[in-house]
């Protein structure tokens, strides 16, 4: 036979559960806040490129693949993990390694943080200068999700497309 109490304390955590996720679902996550520039920042997603088939244009395929390798940087500090993914001498780069050693200092660990692009657009693109923009949020297990409207600005470095910098749209 159930003990009354179980049951309670069964409906309630599963009523509590309900109202998260309609919470979460309700939820765009967008607190108005620019471009990260500190070690949430710096904490920006996965570092594995997506599949050709999800990404068939070579701009946005190294947008996501700069974006995770972003986001592994900010849970490990390894500069490495952006090698091809970020013009070596632009902003963003600059930016990154002035941040670094804090990251390396007290690295978070995996699991590295997620961007998921909404919509991306390819605004502007010439042969050796590309922008897309995108609503992007941010996530990592156990932290709440950051969603910013970001314009990327990326450059052919290397034969490749990399990402310059990153800039807060309003």
């Amino acid at each position: 036979m159930e003990q009354p109490w179980r049951l309670a304390a069964a409906a309630a955590m599963i009523a509590a559960m309900a109202g998260g996720i309609v919470w979460f679902g309700l939820s765009d996550g967008d607190d108005g806040r620019t471009v990260p520039t500190s070690r949430a920042a710096a904490a920006v997603p996965p570092t594995t490129v997506p599949p050709a088939e999800e990404s068939p244009d070579p701009v946005l395929a190294a947008t996501k693949g700069a974006l995770a390798a972003w986001g592994e940087l900010a849970v490990t500090g390894d500069l490495a993990v952006l090698d091809g993914w970020y013009v070596a001498d632009g902003p963003q780069m600059s930016q990154i390694r002035a941040e670094a050693p804090e990251l390396r200092a007290a690295p978070l660990g995996p699991p590295p943080y997620a961007f998921e692009l909404r919509d991306p657009a390819i605004a502007m693109r010439s042969s050796d200068e590309a922008v897309v923009t995108s609503l992007v949020t941010m996530t990592r297990p156990g932290e709440p999700a950051q969603t910013f409207r970001w314009r990327i600005h990326l450059r052919r470095a290397d034969g490749a497309w990399q990402l310059w910098t990153v800039e807060a749209v309003e």
